[in-house]
């Protein structure tokens, strides 16, 4: 299993080291950083440390966040260092509930994933891998050429029956099953139930698709009649948003709710200093927690994968437009050359 897979299946509260799994020191966290990206407006969304001006990345973990000074005292004779300029960087924005496009040839997926990478998302958690191994090969392998984006997501039904004798590509979520929400309105629907739960108590979750009203109609009824928290750790996929109503009966059942706009969420940075930090909150540590990946992303801070959203400036910053998005870093690596360009 991969440490991203890895921390997935050990759920919120078990203590994770990124390179070595539960528990343990970083390998070389005494060493030198490989990089640092220095003299920026740095947005961690961390507590302790909310804002910082540097950061430090070995092996493709975040090894130190600080002020300038503080992180270059760790620089040696091979640490590149990266002058940020005044742009501003970010946690990577993880996107949940997203779809794939209808279309699923090699060139609407790449369109899609470069999209993605373009709007600041580095992790995103997909309503379904796809709908057979042949989908999934394709869309991996446009991932994976180029380290574009983290990807995890449900998978179908067809998937689960060609992947039971193969391997999920390293890097790649396989805990969640995808199950449509019209199912249960059969009269299989106790036995869907208890397949899904089954799966939960092995590691695995569900996801209840719901593309339509009804469907979410559905769902709704289930989790209104079900005892309290007894569905805690299965995702619902809307296409809308839930009204507050809706999301009490969801929060009693335990069911989360995934769902994000599939266009570019930078533009919607604007209004007061605190509902900028709401939104970017909402893009990153609550998603990460939402997603359940908070214990290597989400957030800057020393131990987590050195995955950043970088903007042409700092978003508390006063302006009469929305910052932009210029480039997405995985593992310290930029995603894009324009991220490269920008810092």
């Amino acid at each position: 299993m991969c440490r991203f897979c890895e921390q997935a299946s050990l759920g919120e509260q078990a203590p994770y080291d990124p390179q070595l799994g539960r528990g343990g020191f970083i390998p070389g966290s005494n060493m030198p950083p490989d990089l640092i990206l220095c003299d920026g407006p740095i947005l961690t969304m961390d507590d302790a440390q909310p804002e910082a001006t540097a950061v430090a990345i070995g092996q493709g973990v975040i090894r130190a966040v600080g002020r300038t000074d503080e992180v270059m005292a760790r620089r040696g004779r091979a640490t590149r260092v990266v002058n940020l300029d005044g742009r501003a960087l970010l946690p990577g924005f993880i996107g949940n509930g997203l779809r794939l496009p209808e279309t699923r040839d090699r060139a609407a997926l790449d369109r899609w994933i470069e999209g993605r990478a373009r709007a600041g998302y580095t992790t995103v958690n997909v309503t379904t891998l796809g709908r057979n191994w042949r989908e999934y090969e394709t869309l991996t392998g446009l991932i994976d050429r180029r380290h574009r984006l983290r990807l995890r997501g449900a998978v179908e039904e067809g998937l689960r029956r060609d992947w039971r004798g193969e391997e999920l590509s390293p890097g790649h979520g396989n805990d969640l099953v995808r199950i449509e929400a019209l199912n249960f309105a059969s009269p299989a629907r106790a036995e869907a139930i208890d397949e899904a739960l089954s799966m939960h108590r092995q590691g695995w979750g569900a996801v209840f698709d719901c593309p339509s009203e009804d469907d979410l109609a559905v769902a709704l009824k289930l989790a209104a009649a079900m005892p309290s928290r007894s569905l805690a750790g299965l995702c619902l996929h809307p296409t809308r948003k839930i009204g507050e109503d809706e999301d009490r009966v969801l929060t009693a059942a335990g069911i989360s709710v995934a769902t994000e706009a599939e266009g570019a969420p930078i533009e919607t940075l604007s209004g007061s200093r605190d509902a900028i930090l709401a939104k970017i909150d909402r893009l990153t540590r609550r998603a990460a927690c939402g997603s359940g990946v908070s214990g290597i992303a989400g957030q800057i801070r020393p131990g987590l994968y050195a995955d950043f959203t970088v903007l042409d400036r700092s978003p508390l910053w006063p302006g009469n437009e929305a910052p932009k998005v210029v480039g997405t870093w995985i593992e310290g690596v930029p995603v894009r050359p324009e991220a490269e360009g920008a810092a």
